[in-house]
Formats: structure tokens, C-alpha cells, sequence
């Protein structure tokens, strides 16, 4: 058994160094740089690494429950940085491809602003194609990040860049300028306000959108007509307000819109190589004459879309009004559902 054993540790230290190190970039960076204590054939390559992917992880904040939640979550992200920091200096290969971090913010201080703008001074490069970034509110802690304008002119000039993630409490107000000729994905789901104006247009070749905002600072939404999948969240919020939307996407094919918030203004053009779409439109405290128009509009631009999703705050201007929309419009739908929530929170989609 022993000898069998052995046998198959050496068929996979016998694999050429480029695929061991393509198999160690599906890992997490932590279980990558472990793999050096299988071995001495092993201990050096995970410094060859291109592709990193950096989690703090919620049991390494979890270890000392008898300190204070801020000094917990402070030496967490202490040991997390140490390690960080370990990889970063210690890795041959000085081009990252890849290179993802997940981490709390949950403890205001220049410790914490200092790393991760090293980190990202580190990451971004010529070589650099995929950045994600998310940074998670722990405990009652709700501080933001302002990256330095070294970072935040390195991540919106990187020329290199195919996707981009950036997830949470990041703040990217300030960007001078936006130059990103090879992105093709970008999700944003960040705290405060940003501008999106600036930020798409400078995104010709940006086919997959996912935008999560708050409407408190964003009055216009101007989406990029390169679009072939897009999916907006819009806040709830406690008081009504309203924002102007406008799409123009010929070659858009998926299509998830959820806001609940007013529409002020509604533009919609060339929506018309849509296959699904998935609808949420408004709560009831915002729905009028003008939320029923805007439905019919949006639904009438979909006229060739062949699955139709729509949800519970959409169907809640009234089943009459529904079907007359439906009636009116020039669908030529093959499924159509409707999703309805009950209080309790199931909820029941059946299908047509």
C-alpha cells in the first residue's frame, strides 16, 4: 500500500514545472504556498506563480474570541498581511496575471490603507488581465476605503485588463481619468458614489456588465452600447427617489434589471437581440402613470425576447394593467414567468 502510495506522489512530481503551476493557480494562494511542504521537488514552485488569490478568512478572525472585536479583527488582518506581504516578496515571477483579494475593513487605520495599496501597487502591471477586489464589512464597523491616486490611476489606466471586480466599501470618486481598452468585464458593487459616465466610456470593448449603486449620488445612467449582458441593482431605500436610465444596446442578449427606486426619465433603444430578460421594477410607493408607461416602453423594445421573468414588484401595478401591457406590446415570448413573493417570503413562479 505504502509503495502505491508512493507511486502516485511521484507521477505528479514527475509533471513539468509549467503544469504543476498551472494547476496551483486554481488554488486559493494559501493552499498553493503549502504544497512547498509535500517536498523539496516542491518547495520553491509556488513562487513561480503568476495568478494569486488572497482570502482572509472568516475563522482566521474567529481565533481569539476573548479579545475586543476591534483588536480581533486587527490582528487577524495583522497575520493576513504578514502572509501577504510574505508572497509578494518572495515570488520569482514579478508579472501577476491574476490577482484576486478578499478581506475585511473592518478597523480604520493607515496599517490597513498602507497594505492594501501596496498590495495593488504590486498587482498592477503589463501583464495584469484580471483584478477582483472585495472588501466585506465585518461586525458593526462600516469604514471606507480611499485607495491612493497612485492606485486608482494604476487599476483605470491598466491597458491590460480584461476583467474588474470592486466589491464593497471602495470609494473611487476621485479618478482623474479612465482608459481601459481591453475590458470586457467589470462588476461594481461599491459604497458612495462613482462616476459611471466617466468610467464606461472609457470601456469600448466592455461586453459584460454587473452595476450595484446607490441612487442617493447617482442622478443619470448612461449605459455603453457595446453591452451583451448587463444586470443592475438599484439600493432600496427608506425615502422615494428617483434617477434618469438610458440604454442603447444593439448587441445586448441578457438583461437583469432591478430597481427600486422612481425612474424620472426612462430611454430605451435597440434592445431588440435580447433572448432573456429578467424585470423588478419599482416598489408600490413609486408606481403612477408614468411607472406603467415605462414598463410598456421597456417591454415593447423587448419585442424578441424569448424567456421573460418578470417579478413581484413589477406585476404589483395590478394584474388588469399587466395583461393590457402585455396585450399592447409586441412580445413574441416563448416562456414567460412571474414571480410572486408571498409575505412569509417564498416565493411561486409559475410558468407560461
Amino acid at each position: 500500500m505504502e509503495r502505491i502510495e508512493k507511486r502516485k506522489m511521484d507521477r505528479i512530481s514527475a509533471l513539468p514545472d509549467s503544469l504543476i503551476g498551472h494547476i496551483l493557480s486554481f488554488l486559493p494562494t494559501k493552499t498553493a504556498v503549502s504544497t512547498s511542504l509535500l517536498s523539496r521537488r516542491w518547495r520553491y514552485l509556488w513562487q513561480h506563480l503568476q495568478d494569486f488569490n488572497f482570502q482572509l478568512d472568516q475563522d482566521d478572525q474567529d481565533q481569539d474570541q476573548d479579545e475586543g472585536e476591534g483588536e480581533q479583527y486587527h490582528w487577524s488582518f495583522v497575520h493576513f498581511s504578514a502572509f501577504v506581504n510574505g508572497v509578494l516578496v518572495q515570488r520569482r515571477n514579478r508579472d501577476i496575471r491574476k490577482f484576486r483579494l478578499l478581506s475585511s475593513y473592518a478597523v480604520e487605520g493607515s496599517f490597513h490603507e498602507r497594505s492594501l495599496n501596496y498590495w495593488l501597487l504590486a498587482a498592477i502591471g503589463p501583464q495584469l488581465q484580471h483584478l477582483d477586489l472585495s472588501l466585506y464589512v465585518v461586525g458593526p464597523y462600516n469604514f471606507m476605503w480611499f485607495p491612493s491616486s497612485s492606485v486608482l490611476r494604476g487599476i483605470f489606466s491598466c491597458t491590460s485588463l480584461i476583467s474588474l471586480t470592486l466589491d464593497g466599501l471602495i470609494c473611487v470618486k476621485n479618478i482623474s481619468s479612465v482608459h481601459l481598452p481591453a475590458l470586457r468585464t467589470m462588476r461594481l458593487s461599491i459604497g458612495g458614489s462613482f462616476p459611471m459616465d466617466k468610467i464606461f466610456s472609457g470601456c469600448p470593448l466592455l461586453e459584460d456588465l454587473y452595476l450595484h449603486f446607490n441612487v442617493r449620488n447617482t442622478p443619470k445612467i448612461n449605459f455603453p452600447n457595446s453591452l451583451k449582458r448587463l444586470e443592475v441593482h438599484g439600493c432600496k431605500l427608506s425615502t422615494p427617489r428617483e434617477v434618469e436610465v438610458e440604454i442603447d444596446a444593439p448587441a445586448l442578449e441578457y438583461l437583469t434589471f432591478f430597481l427600486f427606486i422612481g425612474l424620472s426619465q426612462f430611454t430605451v433603444n435597440n434592445l431588440h437581440n435580447v433572448k432573456v430578460a429578467d424585470l423588478n421594477l419599482c416598489p408600490r410607493e413609486c408606481q403612477g402613470e408614468d411607472h406603467l408607461y415605462y414598463i410598456h416602453m421597456l417591454l415593447n423594445a423587448l419585442n424578441r425576447v424569448k424567456k421573460l421573468h418578470l417579478r413581484s414588484s413589477t406585476i404589483e401595478v395590478g394584474y388588469s394593467n399587466l395583461i393590457n401591457i402585455l396585450a399592447d406590446s409586441q412580445l413574441l415570448i416563448v416562456a414567460l414567468i412571474l414571480c410572486l413573493s408571498s409575505a412569509s417570503g417564498h416565493t411561486w413562479c409559475p410558468s407560461f
